[in-house]
Parts: structure tokens; sequence; C-alpha cells
């Protein structure tokens, strides 16, 4: 019989393995929490664990803030935090993982920042933190990965699309500065599987601030979908010290939904003109101050329309008709499919022109959605009729002149240039506050997802948009025939999804 002797490092290796398989499998619990941490969270920061503040280190004191971050990490599967700079949540996280890893010997977890030198720098952070753990051993110790001996691994990656595809299965995934990658959805997505095993104990975590794409930003896309609250309104509540800077809700997929301000810093809060202060010391544009230090969402980087402006238009109601009001309507047909069929009556009696009642649905037959729309249309009857050129819209057109031969109809054919010279028009016209529309119509969500660089929405449907933009692109002459009569049935208009009230 051969003995082979092997390497004392490579004895440490093989041990930590099967400890590793032992535990997963259950079979094996005596190692959880092997050098005796605190199991509580903040305990464990305040008793074991150090940070680099300036140029010395100091015992890590969670702020509230960071306490609330680690509480819905152990609540809810997914947490999305909308932050301003230097708020410490990429630590705050991190020390989350490694608590994790201290406590349970299986544990594994992947962090996935910018680029690998962005990973790096926070596997070095990490691997300072614990400063008090009696006899703490690694087995792995680099900027990519850390390995304790009888704990669980760390992995720090950059954030691309095969960041994850070769590890083994992870619990936690932490992606920072997420509103970053411009092919975040990519990267979203090919790591995910990678949580599979782990089930409902798997956790994914995304921390960011404000990039450039603004509104154009998966992320953004993410956190302001499936919401029961208006996101964007929260965040200007938040701004103007209306709610707590730090807010959070779970949204209609039970993930929770974060915003955290500079206001949260205890620090920071107390010192008198601190974004002032934090413009001159860093010499940052207005663009960037906002964006960085206050929570800013870019136009210029996503959307089209202010949300500025458009909450300011969101000041009108559903109106019955009235013999003496003049009205305008506008068309933007679908045939089918899960886009919608999008009619506006506009009330041009004086300004603001007013959005009064709409038909607007899909999944229907055209003949169907021809008929609901001219019993809104006899209804008002309006002095013009803009109807969307492009894509049948002509074929529709022609339809419903042949029905109502007194309808003064034009259309309007849309092209890349005319696109932009309708939207443009359409932006200043809600700039100027030219018109107004309910709180509740659709057009406000479609109006924060409206792209400015593609002209059409980044998520979503942008009918009710389009639709507004045709009708002002024919209001002058809508305007001039002013003086026709009103003389449709006044009576109510039923409809399981018209907007007439």
């Amino acid at each position: 019989m051969i003995n082979v002797k092997l390497n004392p490092k490579n004895k440490t290796k093989i041990k930590q393995k099967t400890i590793d398989i032992l535990t997963q499998d259950g079979r094996s619990n005596s190692l959880d929490n092997f050098y005796q941490v605190p199991r509580k969270y903040g305990d464990f920061l305040e008793e074991c664990c150090r940070i680099r503040s300036g140029n010395k280190f100091i015992p890590f004191m969670p702020f509230d803030y960071q306490k609330v971050v680690s509480d819905l990490i152990d609540d809810y599967r997914g947490i999305m935090i909308f932050k301003t700079r230097q708020l410490g949540l990429t630590e705050c996280i991190s020390a989350k993982f490694l608590h994790k890893a201290l406590l349970n010997p299986a544990y594994a977890s992947a962090v996935l920042s910018l680029g690998q030198k962005e990973s790096s720098n926070i596997a070095v952070r990490i691997q300072s933190m614990p400063a008090n753990v009696k006899d703490l051993k690694f087995l792995t110790k680099s900027k990519t990965e850390i390995h304790f001996q009888n704990a669980g691994k760390i992995w720090f990656r950059p954030a691309t699309d095969n960041a994850t595809r070769s590890l083994e299965s992870v619990s936690d995934i932490f992606y920072d500065e997420a509103a970053f990658p411009p092919n975040f959805s990519e990267i979203y997505a090919s790591s995910t599987p990678s949580q599979e095993a782990v089930g409902e104990n798997a956790r994914t975590i995304m921390a960011t601030t404000m990039s450039q794409l603004g509104k154009l930003s998966t992320f953004w896309q993410m956190f302001n979908s499936a919401n029961p609250v208006d996101a964007e309104s929260i965040i200007q509540r938040i701004k103007l010290g209306k709610e707590e800077p730090c807010y959070w809700w779970i949204d209609d997929n039970g993930w929770a939904k974060v915003i955290i301000h500079w206001k949260a810093h205890p620090i920071y809060s107390s010192v008198p003109d601190f974004l002032e202060k934090t413009k001159k010391k860093h010499k940052l544009t207005d663009d960037a101050l906002n964006r960085e230090y206050n929570l800013g969402i870019p136009d210029s980087g996503g959307a089209l329309f202010s949300y500025e402006y458009v909450s300011k238009c969101a000041v009108g109601s559903w109106q019955l008709p009235n013999k003496d009001r003049y009205y305008m309507a506008a068309l933007d047909p679908n045939f089918g499919g899960t886009d919608y069929w999008e009619y506006l009556i506009i009330d041009i009696t004086e300004t603001p022109y007013q959005v009064v009642a709409e038909y607007r649905e899909n999944s229907r037959q055209s003949l169907y959605c021809i008929d609901k729309t001219l019993e809104l249309s006899d209804a008002y009857n309006p002095v013009l009729t803009v109807i969307e050129h492009n894509s049948g819209g002509a074929i529709i057109a022609a339809e419903i002149s042949k029905l109502r031969r007194n309808l003064s109809i034009e259309t309007v054919a849309t092209t890349n240039v005319s696109k932009v010279q309708n939207t443009d028009r359409l932006a200043l016209a809600l700039e100027k506050q030219e018109v107004i529309f309910p709180y509740n119509w659709d057009g406000l969500t479609e109006f924060g997802a409206f792209s400015l660089q593609s002209r059409k929405a980044m998520y979503g449907h942008d009918d009710c948009v389009m639709c507004l933009a045709i009708a002002f692109a024919k209001l002058d002459v809508a305007l001039r025939r002013k003086g026709t009569a009103l003389e449709g049935d006044l009576g109510t208009i039923a409809g399981r999804k018209s907007r007439f009230r």
C-alpha cells in the first residue's frame, strides 16, 4: 500500500469541500457559525467590523437606514434601492454578505459591479472589515473571491452577461450601480439562473445612483413598474421634505423598493446648504449634482416629457358633452393586437385645451372599435377628427368617412421627421400648460416612458401620447372651424372601457 502525502494546503481544501457537501445536503450543521459571531446584523457590525473613514479605520456603527436595508434583505426575495451618493450602501450590503458567509459554511454569493476594478475594490474593503473575529482564516483571499475556512464564500465579478455562468449555485447576488450598464437586462437575465437551486431563500439586491441613461435605464424601468404608489411623486416629496428620507414599499411582485436620500444620513443632514457645498467641493454641474446627490432622473437621458410639466397639466377632468363647447377628436387606431385603439375628445373652446373623453381598448376587431368610436363622436360632434394614416389608418379613415359623411376628417402620416415635430410640439404645449388632462388618464404613464431619442415608448405603450400629438398637428385647422354648431346626441355613452365621465 502506497501512502500519498498531500500538501497541507490541499488537505485543507479537501476538508473544506467535504464540509461544503455535508452542509448543503443537511448531514452536518455542526459548523454553522463556526467563528461564533453575533447573529444580529447590527451587533455583528458594531462588535466585529471596521470600515475606512478618511485616512483611518473606525468601528462600523450602522446608521438606521442601513439597518432597514438589512431587514429588507432578510424579509424579501428582491430589493431595489434608488439612492444618492456616499451613503455607505455598498459597504452595508457587502457586510451583509460577509455576515451571512460567517454564519453559514454553505453560503455563496456574488457581487457584480461596473468592472473588475470596481468589484475588486469591494473585495478589498470586505477583507479589511472583520477586525475582531477570533482566529478567522481564509481559504481564498483575492480580489475576485473570498472563501473562509469553515465558512462561506463571496465572488466579485464585473457586471457582464456571463459574470456568474462559471460559478456554482449562489444564494445572493448584489448588482452594484445597476442603473449604469446599458445592457443590464441581459446581465440580470443571465445571472438569475445561478440562484435557481436555492429557491425562496435566494436574494437579489440592486442599489444605484441614477446614471445618465435616466429613464432609459433598465433599472429605472424595473423600479418604476408594478408599484402601488407613484415612484416619481414619492421622490419629489422626499426631496421637498414631505416624506421620510428613507422610504420603502412592496411592489405588486413582492419586491421591496427603497428610496434613500442624503437627508437620511445623520451627518449630511446636519450640514447647512449641503448640496451647494457639495457642488462647489466637487465642481459639479447642476445636472450632475441633481442626478448623483438629489435623486435626479435625467429627462435628457430618457423621456422627452418633463415629469414636472406633466404633473402640472394633470388637473383636468372627464366631462360630458356641452352644446356650448367646441371639440376636436383624434384617433390612433390598431388592428386587434396588444396596442390600444386610442380615441380622444379634446375641448378646444379656449386655452388650456382639455382632454375630456376617451375610448381606449385593445384586442378587439376594428369594426367593433369603429362602432364605439362613432358613439362618442356622435355625442360630441367634433369640428375636426384627425386620424393617424399609417398601418391601415387610411382604411379606417375611409370607413369612418363612409359611415359619417358629414364628419370632417384629416389624416396625419407619421414619419421619423413628423414624429419628432409632432411630439416636440406637444412637449412645448405641456411646458406652456396649453393642454390639461385628467390625473387618471393613462397618458401620464406614457409621457414618463416616451423616449427622447427613439420617439417611442421605452416600455409599455405610447398610443395616448401619439394620439394627442397628431391632434396638435392639426390644431390650427380645428380652431379655424370652431364656428361649427354642435348637434350631436348628448346622451350618456356606455362602454366597459370607455372614459366618459
